[in-house]
């Protein structure tokens, strides 16, 4: 699986791996690991994303038969499910690998608790980010060379991070949108103002680095995700202006704002450490997850996003 949508191994990393998982063979221990990451794989995939996906379907098909807050809303929508998607498919060519002996790359860090757009890339398809960095932002000279030509190298990495995932106006629009934002950031934290806020409340500037960063972000699918390049405008005039949220619309956003939250509260509390210590409590989890996918998978659920990239 890893070889059609990542993560991508470097071969001396890969080619090791390979023949000692051949020397060595399967372990009771990989094993466990390997089915644990293909159920949470298969959860996010079939509960969650394949879940989402229709409310993302239905805000960006025709602008002019949506509103502003439909669009909100299944921008979000797809920001969720996009994630989902593709961790999910990381998790079950990295759970498919460690059944024979091999650990690939983690390819997610939870990148929507990134305190800043560079942060984000680092923790977003970080297999795709360090390979743009190793063999397109370094060759052209990395940050040698001053400040403006290293910029001008950040904007050309993104644009060709764009146009990787497809020859459109939508991922080049945003590559370089991202690639503006990676500009703005690194001229914006070699501000004296923001080296004083960051100084005097450091708290709240990483809230306000954190909420700023989701929003950028999501705001980009939209971009992406659009179904023709000349939605695009028509996408983004609705979010401009959306009018007034009806009580399902609000709940949808307050909604995403705390799975942030508790994505947070995991990360801070460990909770998947504290899970796999327990074998018990490991075999709980895993179990409740196998029945709610068995449950609630769809039958006419779409393919994963990245096999068309």
């Amino acid at each position: 699986p890893q070889l059609i949508a990542g993560p991508i191994e470097r071969a001396g990393n890969l080619l090791l791996q390979l023949r000692r998982a051949v020397t060595l063979g399967p372990s009771a221990r990989n094993w466990a690991a390997g089915l644990q990451l293909i159920l949470l794989g298969l959860f996010k995939k079939a509960v969650l994303a394949d879940h989402l996906a229709p409310y993302a379907d239905a805000a960006f098909a025709d602008p002019s038969a949506v509103s502003g807050w439909t669009v909100i809303v299944g921008t979000y929508a797809f920001a969720l499910q996009i994630y989902f998607d593709f961790s999910a498919y990381s998790e079950i060519a990295k759970g498919s690998a460690r059944l024979f002996g091999v650990d690939l790359v983690w390819n997610f860090d939870q990148p929507y608790l990134a305190g800043d757009i560079a942060a984000f890339w680092r923790r977003w398809h970080m297999s795709l980010s360090s390979w743009f960095r190793d063999y397109v932002f370094i060759p052209l000279g990395g940050s040698r060379g001053g400040r403006a030509r290293a910029l001008r190298n950040l904007v050309i990495t993104m644009f060709l991070s764009g146009l990787w995932h497809g020859a459109a106006w939508s991922f080049v629009l945003w590559g370089l949108y991202h690639g503006a934002l990676l500009l703005g950031h690194a001229l914006w934290r070699r501000a004296a103002l923001a080296q004083r806020l960051a100084a005097r409340a450091p708290g709240w500037y990483r809230l306000l680095g954190w909420l700023l960063t989701f929003e950028l972000v999501t705001l980009g699918w939209i971009l992406f995700r659009a179904a023709e390049d000349r939605h695009i405008p028509a996408l983004l005039r609705l979010v401009a202006s959306p009018g007034a949220p009806d009580a399902s619309q609000l709940v949808a956003v307050i909604g995403v704002h705390a799975l942030c939250g508790l994505w947070y509260l995991e990360r801070r509390l460990r909770l998947r450490t504290v899970v796999h210590r327990s074998a018990a409590l490991s075999l709980l989890v895993y179990g409740a997850l196998a029945v709610i996918t068995a449950l609630f998978a769809r039958d006419d659920g779409p393919q994963f996003i990245y096999f068309q990239f």
